[in-house]
């Protein structure tokens, strides 16, 4: 709960993949109880309520948490009762079976370890890790080439795009919630996809304040300064980043201002009247705890 209330989502790296874990662990444990997968979204209220005197926080992020959690139960649902009938037959569990579990049904490492201890087995991990290896290779290998940064290319729309979301997500973190990081991106000369952790739709309203946020800052001509320093350096000035074990010892940090701040690879415009006008039209989901927008030209 209060993993949560402090704006991070389930996910399948870093802090992110340490909630899901919890979270499905949880769910595990009431599954084996016999109880309902809405126990876990019917505690947050009264830890709210315990903690509301020190933790206001909590009771303010409700309704999102209990979202989140929900969407995280429904999600793993169908999975879990398909990965527990597998585990059943099982009488051995080799790490190639635990890595199908994983892959799978969403079982991480430590929940298969914890039923096969249950049922009296052991599980080979380094074998585990040896096929996560080789599985993440064969994707690196199969997705080298396509979008480097997110970027499709260099042209002159693409620049202009891709500076355009660092003043999407600054003017998410100002409008909505200071703790909105980006989960990735997708940029071409047409539009730009943006993905950022957040527990719900946005409305109508907030989406139009955003590209008007972001339209007065492009009227402003902003200038878009590049600075080099390293890593530490940097993600102390920027309040660090999710992407942080990515990042090279020396980066590239771009300052729009008072606008925006980032750690980030080029190429970006030099002014954000370069950008010219854009739109917010389009917002989906990208996942549990996840929304997308996409940015046009205006």
């Amino acid at each position: 709960v209060f993993l949560l209330a402090e704006g991070l989502q389930p996910s399948n790296k870093e802090q992110g993949y340490v909630l899901r874990r919890l979270l499905r662990r949880s769910l595990v444990a009431i599954k084996q109880h016999g109880l309902e997968p809405t126990v876990l979204t019917d505690m947050v209220a009264p830890v709210a309520a315990l903690y509301q005197d020190v933790y206001p926080q909590v009771g303010e992020q409700q309704e999102n948490i209990q979202a989140s959690i929900t969407a995280e139960s429904q999600k793993f649902a169908a999975s879990l009762n398909k990965g527990l009938k597998q585990i059943a037959k099982m009488t051995t569990i080799s790490g190639e079976d635990a890595f199908y579990l994983y892959e799978s049904y969403g079982f991480p490492l430590e929940l298969t370890r914890e039923i096969a201890a249950k049922k009296g087995i052991t599980v080979d991990e380094a074998a585990f890790e040896a096929a996560k290896q080789a599985h993440r290779q064969k994707s690196q290998t199969s997705s080298a080439g396509k979008f480097k940064g997110g970027l499709a290319d260099h042209s002159q729309e693409t620049v202009r795009f891709h500076t355009a979301t660092h003043l999407l997500l600054a003017a998410l973190q100002k409008q909505l919630d200071p703790k909105i990081y980006q989960k990735g991106s997708n940029i071409t000369g047409e539009r730009a996809r943006f993905d950022f952790a957040f527990g719900r739709a946005l409305t109508p309203e907030e989406m139009s304040s955003l590209e008007q946020q972001i339209n007065t800052w492009i009227d402003a001509d902003l200038t878009v300064k590049r600075l080099e320093m390293p890593k530490d350096q940097a993600l102390e000035l920027v309040g660090g980043s999710v992407f942080a074990d990515r990042y090279p010892d020396q980066v590239s940090v771009y300052q729009i201002e008072d606008a925006s701040i980032e750690i980030c690879v080029g190429p970006h415009v030099t002014h954000t009247g370069e950008i010219g006008h854009i739109k917010l039209t389009k917002q989906q989901s990208a996942g549990s705890g996840l929304r997308r927008i996409y940015i046009y030209f205006a």
